[in-house]
């Protein structure tokens, strides 16, 4: 087998090996710890916290497939976080 031929069949051997060995798809939880962070994930921020929040929210109402997410749950996780955030920019 040459160089290239090993190099084209890694990548689907490493999706393989992934697909195998994941035991859950993700959920509310990491739906959740997305949220805490969300605003801090980029040294390029643009928005506050706050703005990235909201802005979540409303891309969340045209959101179709939700998984594992209990997006009622996720919703409300939301106006906690937004509650928490008041009107600071950070």
């Amino acid at each position: 087998m040459k160089l290239n031929e090993v190099a084209l069949k890694a990548p689907a051997k490493m999706i393989e090996r992934k697909l195998a060995t994941s035991t859950r798809g993700h959920g509310t939880s990491d739906e959740k710890d997305f949220l805490n962070g969300i605003g801090t994930y980029s040294p390029n921020i643009h928005f506050s916290r706050r703005r990235y929040v909201e802005e979540y929210m409303k891309t969340a109402l045209v959101r179709v497939r939700w998984g594992n997410i209990d997006k009622q749950e996720v919703l409300e996780h939301c106006q906690k976080l937004l509650l928490k955030l008041g009107d600071s920019k950070w």
